[in-house]
This record gives structure tokens, sequence and C-alpha cells, in this order.
């Protein structure tokens, strides 16, 4: 799917919704994000409610184009998990990759959501 780059941008009707969620961070996005943040991943720089298209990413690796989401119980909800889907094939066709991790690993196993996501962020050893 070749799209437009002004599509594949943050749209401007989300700037003041985005502006708001970093704001207001769910307890697990802080969580992360204070992992995150000031390159303390392995020296990585991540970004958090980053616009792509219409829709907003949790985090965001720009280099590798990798985004991140943090999954709470409403994406139990199967609406929530139709709308899930239809977004990872929007962001899937504009290159994106896409890792998800479920809230209650953030809180009980942060080390091993660490490594994946450096697993997904850095080429293979010996590369």
């Amino acid at each position: 799917m070749r799209l437009e780059s002004q599509r594949i941008l943050g749209w401007p009707d989300t700037v003041k919704y985005r502006i708001r969620m970093r704001n207001k961070p769910t307890v697990a996005e802080a969580v992360l994000w204070k992992q995150l943040k000031n390159k303390k991943l392995n020296g990585l720089r991540f970004r958090r409610q980053h616009g792509v298209g219409p829709y907003i990413a949790d985090f965001y690796h720009a280099p590798t184009k990798t985004i991140i989401e943090l999954d709470g119980e409403i994406h139990a909800n199967p609406e929530v998990r139709k709308n899930d889907k239809e977004r990872e094939e929007y962001l899937r066709g504009c290159s994106y990759s896409i890792i998800r991790f479920q809230n209650y690993r953030i809180f009980n196993d942060l080390n091993n959501v660490l490594k994946a996501i450096l697993r997904a962020v850095l080429p293979p050893s010996g590369e």
C-alpha cells in the first residue's frame, strides 16, 4: 500500500489529544517511559504518543519504524480488538512494525519487556 507522506505523518487534528495523552499517561505507560526516556535503553531514542496518520502510537522508535503498544483490559473488548486489527493493518501497510505488551507485563516482567524491545529495534548480533 503506497501512501503519500502527508497521510502517514500524524494528522493535525490529533495534536491536542496527543499532548493530553502525554500529560496524563496510564500507569503502565509512565513506568515504561521511565525506562525509555532520555535514551536510557541502550542509548536509543524513543518518542511517546507519536502520531501516525489518524493513529497515535504509545511509543515509537523512528530509525526502525517500530511502534510499541501497551494494552490494558479494554483491549479484550471485541470492538476494540476489531479497531486494533484495522489500525495494525494500516500501520503495517505504511511499513511500520508493531510490538504489543499487556499492561500486566510492564508491572510484572519489565526486564523481559525491555529485552523484547531491544530485540525488535537492534540488528541481530554479528551484523
